[in-house]
């Protein structure tokens, strides 16, 4: 909607008989107060304009027009004679009129909390408030008017008013008459701007703003020159459907502009387009080129154009570098296809195609639940079997290099020191053992829930007996409560029937995607629903991604839909109820780990750094109301006006936590030789499959209230200021202090520098932030969206996280590489431009070609290149030494080397081989496995790998024979993987093969020409 005829300076609207009455000393005296007797006529039409003023603004005036039952009447009216699109929006709510109230009395209040009818504040804390009792109304006031005072004044001033007729009044309320309001018409070049609402410098008088000259002029034109132009929105929101029929609108001229989102990169082909207009600048020259690139297609000339937000400090960037956006380098998306893990992973899917077998919707349908640790049941491990053995497994090995064939594919994965045909057969034999340890953290999750259940009924059922107190019971049932709703989930039971059971997090194929079993491209992140209503087609479900709806479907928020707003009401309640619903936890603000359940809620210390779990500022330790994230549900809003240009954007306090896997963590130093001594640059702490929570505490600006209000039966999400209607019971309370949190898996990597520098510690750890991100991406030729990264605790540690379902495998790459850091320094030290003949002299700080970017805004004044430069040096020529928990990596090695056969100086040599290389030391050397009574020289126990190292004595047919026999009881009892080194053949190559790999290429990016078209910045 357009500002209005005041707005632009061609209305002004009066009051009648108001001058009069300010110069009416006699009035005064009637309802005498001393301010008022003192002040001059002038400042007294001040006060009670701006007083007028605001009643009008708000409606809260006595039309008849304004009435309820009348705007009923009207909308029908509407309805029967103006056709589309001028008349009302189907569900568009029209304002009625309001009341303004001036009464404290919480009596009064609550009586009339009752009528329904919507009111203002005339309080002293309201904006007219705060005028009233300041010098700005009154100047000759030393300090603000005290609340008894404001009272007094406020309340003689409405009788004045509801005497000279200007108001009409109940017992607690009043209403500006309509038939004291004068319309004039103006041509004002500078209009009057609120003295309740305008920020103005200290000592400035002036209190007028520049009329807008565009609508000015347009609302003067004689209206049969305008033309009637139809806009639409085309974004992911619109359906599939209505989007077409816009597109061949937009063709046929039936529609004159489109206001998109990126939907418009997705080279969509409207010939005819010629004007291309950017609210904002684009992310990155990819997005300009792509974006301006709709407009001109028919070789005709374009016009394109790009809006330079002040408060945006990336189009700021590019206001003053404009080349750098319109005729930037467009960097080619990357993907590493020499990444083992990425191979593995589509490697295991091809195996489990060729098996035949259905997954189907949950694990449990996969297992023996019946049989101790829950195997896989017999006739899917009979075919898993059958097919990584014989003729099978040669049609597996062929169905891979068929895939694997592709040239670009086989150019990245012939410069890999892991891939050879061994390697292949490898790992398709070993394919059934791997997708039984990717079922491993689904049944630790299901062991420990069932035996918190068994825990819990057996405190309950003693406390029937009488042996167990009140206490003890209620924290039984809520662990019970607990460990079912934890089962649910691992077994995809629901109580929403419209649930898609493909979205759940433990259904099948997902799963093994986040465990890095199959590739996770076809099941991206789970989304977040919100339900639109529109009463023309019955309403619409728009997604997110969580990490976004976690802030923009938060309650209170607004979403734009289709022209019109709503706001985030409610949430999906299910048939349990909300209480089931509910998780507890205890959070370390130290290192950002969380402790869930009853039992990490009743915890003191963290367990993860050690540190006393206690509050930090607003941010409470412990909580028992944390609700995962659902389907929510909006209601519509009023329509959007053109003072809303910047969106409103409610402030949340968003906090990240994580928590690793059980048996799925490992540590490492990033060490570098100083002086003849061994110096710790980084704590490196990885996580397999970790737990990511993103937590939503509630509002910023609200100080008194942390978390949310919800109405646990309707599932209505309010505050202490909307909850009209006291509770009839207790059950009926609002739940306060909700928190809500989304959640998921990934693979983690935390690193915690060392002697970080004091006097610029937070620009130190900002910059390295994104340093090491970008160089990442670099190194491992990942895009930006598939790598995330952000500061935890106070200040100490980085978290980087895969994004993307089932990850990369990059970070397990890094943790593996005892020289990845040193790749990652020499990429970041080129990135922010110390390489050698690369420097940028007019870069003081960071730009965008190092380390700003579109997504680290906030961060910006932060960032300085310079300070991170020697840390990035030092780790050029750093070296990961990976380590048990509990003892150094030299106390490791001498710990296997002091278990290793006396009479096998092999073994000594293969572990010397695995320790000199750097690498991951076993768990265990000599260890007895008793499932499969066989001993291997080395074992990595986690990871469910044992290694044997064949000296001559295995040489002999029969000694050959009970080996294969050993191992493949090894291999199919145990589901352990094997590896075989024979002292005669290169198994130097194996060691590095399977236990590391060699160092990545470091690629740059190929440049290609750059995009040119015309730019005009405003």
């Amino acid at each position: 909607m357009q500002p209005n005829l005041e707005q632009c300076g061609l209305l002004e609207i009066q009051y009648q008989g108001l001058r009069e009455t300010c110069n009416n000393e006699g009035l005064w005296q009637t309802y005498p107060h001393p301010i008022l007797l003192e002040a001059s006529p002038q400042e007294r039409f001040v006060v009670i304009k701006e007083l007028l003023d605001l009643l009008r603004r708000e409606l809260a005036i006595d039309a008849e027009l304004l009435q309820a039952d009348r705007l009923e009447r009207l909308q029908k009216e509407v309805a029967q004679s103006i056709r589309e699109p001028w008349k009302f929006e189907p569900g568009e709510i029209l304002h009625s009129a309001k009341w303004a109230s001036f009464v404290k009395d919480e009596s009064k209040v609550k009586s009339y909390r009752t009528d329904k009818r919507e009111t203002i504040s005339l309080g002293k804390r309201s904006r007219f408030g705060r005028f009233l009792s300041s010098n700005d109304a009154w100047s000759w006031l030393n300090e603000p008017l005290k609340e008894p005072e404001y009272e007094n004044l406020l309340k003689t001033l409405i009788k004045a008013l509801q005497a000279s007729g200007f108001v009409s009044r109940d017992d607690h309320s009043i209403q500006l008459r309509l038939n004291k309001m004068e319309w004039h018409a103006v041509h004002l070049d500078q209009i009057p701007v609120s003295l309740l609402t305008s920020k103005r410098l200290q000592g400035s008088t002036t209190n007028q703003t520049t009329t807008n000259r565009f609508f000015q002029n347009l609302y003067q034109r004689d209206v049969a020159q305008i033309k009637n132009l139809e806009a639409r929105e085309h974004t992911g929101q619109v359906t599939n459907e209505n989007r077409e029929q816009r597109e061949e609108d937009f063709r046929n001229g039936k529609i004159a502009a489109l206001f998109c989102s990126p939907t418009m990169e997705l080279g969509i082909d409207i010939s005819d387009l010629n004007v291309v207009h950017m609210r904002n600048i684009p992310p990155s020259p990819a997005n300009y080129a792509q974006r301006s690139g709709r407009a001109g297609r028919s070789n005709q000339e374009a016009l394109v154009i790009s809006y330079a937000s002040v408060g945006s400090g990336h189009d700021q960037y590019f206001y003053q570098r404009q080349g750098q956006m319109v005729s930037g380098i467009v960097v080619p998306p990357k993907l590493e296809l020499g990444n083992p893990d990425l191979i593995k992973s589509h490697v295991y899917a091809i195996w489990l195609a060729k098996t035949g077998v259905d997954l189907g919707n949950s694990m449990n349908q996969l297992l023996n639940m019946d049989a101790p640790n829950y195997p896989l049941n017999d006739d899917i491990q009979a075919r898993f079997q059958s097919t990584s053995t014989g003729d099978r497994l040669l049609e597996c090995i062929e169905a891979v290099k068929e895939v694997l064939a592709d040239r670009f594919c086989q150019g990245d994965i012939d410069r890999a020191g892991w891939w050879n045909d061994n390697w292949i057969r490898h790992t398709l034999e070993d394919a059934p053992n791997a997708f039984d340890r990717a079922c491993q953290r689904w049944r630790d999750l299901y062991a420990v829930a069932v035996n918190q259940r068994d825990e819990a009924r057996k405190i309950i059922d003693r406390f029937a007996a009488g042996g167990v107190s009140d206490a003890d019971k209620k924290n039984a049932d809520n662990l019970e409560i607990e460990a079912k709703r934890q089962i649910d989930l691992l077994i995809g039971a629901t109580n929403n029937k419209n649930s898609n059971s493909t979205e759940q997090e433990f259904y099948p194929y997902r799963y093994l995607a986040a465990e890095g079993f199959l590739p996770g491209y076809n099941f991206p992140r789970r989304p977040i629903r919100t339900y639109i209503p529109f009463d023309f087609d019955g309403g619409r479900f728009i997604s997110r991604p969580r990490s976004v709806a976690i802030r923009e479907f938060a309650p209170a928020n607004i979403v734009y839909y289709e022209g019109s707003k709503f706001q985030i009401t409610k949430t999906k309640i299910s048939v349990g109820g909300i209480q089931d619903e509910y998780t507890q936890a205890a959070f370390c603000y130290s290192c950002g780990y969380f402790h869930e359940g009853q039992t990490g809620w009743a915890r003191d210390i963290c367990e993860n750094c050690g540190a006393k779990l206690e509050d930090k500022g607003r941010l409470n330790a412990k909580t028992r109301r944390i609700l995962e994230m659902n389907t929510q549900s909006t209601k519509p809003r009023q329509r959007i006006t053109c003072d809303e240009e910047e969106r409103l954007k409610y402030g949340y306090t968003i906090t990240t936590h994580f928590r690793y896997a059980t048996n799925k963590r490992e540590i490492a130093e990033v060490i570098v030789q100083e002086d003849k001594s061994t110096k710790c640059l980084i704590k490196l702490s990885y996580g397999e499959t970790a737990n990511l929570w993103r937590v939503n505490r509630g509002l910023k600006n609200n100080r008194g209230e942390i978390g949310f209000r919800l109405n646990p039966k309707t599932g209505e999400w309010g505050d202490s200021k909307t909850d009209a209607n006291p509770p009839h019971t207790p059950e009926d309370l609002s739940h306060n202090q909700v928190l809500l949190k989304v959640q998921e898996t990934s693979n983690i990597l935390l690193i915690e520098p060392q002697n970080i520098p004091e006097e610029n510690r937070d620009t130190f750890l900002a910059t390295l932030q994104y340093a090491l991100e970008r160089a990442i991406q670099a190194v491992y030729m990942l895009e930006e969206d598939e790598l995330s990264s952000e500061r935890l605790g106070n200040g100490e540690y980085i978290l980087f996280w895969e994004a993307s379902e089932g990850g990369a495998g990059v970070l397990s790459q890094i943790i593996s590489d005892p020289k990845a850091f040193q790749y990652i320094a020499t990429e970041a030290l080129d990135i922010c431009h110390f390489t050698e003949g690369k420097d940028k002299p007019d870069c003081v700080k960071a730009c965008y070609e190092c380390l700003l970017s579109y997504s680290n805004q906030l961060d910006h004044a932060l960032l300085d290149r310079h300070s991170i430069r020697d840390f990035l040096e030092k780790l050029r020529s750093s070296e990961i030494e990976r380590h048990l928990q509990e003892m150094s990596r030299e106390e490791h090695y001498q710990m296997l080397l002091a278990q290793t056969d006396p009479n096998s100086d092999f073994e000594r040599q293969v572990l010397q081989e695995i320790y000199n290389s750097n690498l991951k030391l076993p768990d265990q050397a000599q260890y007895f496995i008793a499932e499969a009574n066989i001993k291997p020289d080395f074992v990595y126990l986690t990871e469910k790998f044992a290694i044997f190292c064949d000296g001559s004595v295995h040489n002999s047919a029969e000694q050959r024979k009970k080996d294969q026999q050993d191992r493949d009881r090894l291999r199919h009892v145990a589901n352990f993987s094997v590896l075989t080194l024979s002292f005669d053949q290169d198994w130097r190559s194996e060691i590095r093969s399977y236990l590391g790999m060699n160092s990545p290429t470091i690629s740059v990016p190929n440049t290609v020409e750059p995009y040119k078209t015309q730019l005009s910045i405003t």
